[in-house]
């Protein structure tokens, strides 16, 4: 009898290891982020909110497109650093940005010289 419980113990033992197995995986598997489809977009600066910190730019089609900056956002113009408050409605700017259903958040943004003739 003794060996009868023993083996039935044992057994069971191994079926919840195995089950157990199985679901670990699972259990650790991280939810994946939506992805985000990286995007250049340029146009002349329509307007620039700093506290909404957003600025909006015309494309050459004419359609306006809202960037979102942040911290992490890097301006430059002329190939040197400058800053959010550096910027100006009219310049022309070339933006890369992170592109999702409803936003544009912009992770880099050039403003353009002027063309010489």
């Amino acid at each position: 009898m003794k060996k009868y419980v023993w083996a039935i113990s044992v057994i069971l033992m191994m079926l919840g290891v195995a089950i157990a197995q199985e679901k670990a995986p699972e259990a650790q598997k991280p939810e994946k982020a939506p992805k985000m489809e990286a995007k250049a977009i340029a146009g002349e600066v329509t307007s620039l909110d700093a506290t909404k910190n957003e600025i909006v730019i015309k494309d050459d089609a004419g359609a306006e497109v809202r960037l979102l900056v942040s911290t992490t956002t890097k301006f430059t113009k002329a190939d040197q650093t400058i800053a959010l408050s550096d910027l100006k409605v009219g310049d022309k700017v070339a933006s890369e940005c992170e592109a999702s259903t409803d936003v544009c958040k912009a992770t880099s943004i050039a403003v353009i010289p002027p063309a010489h003739n």
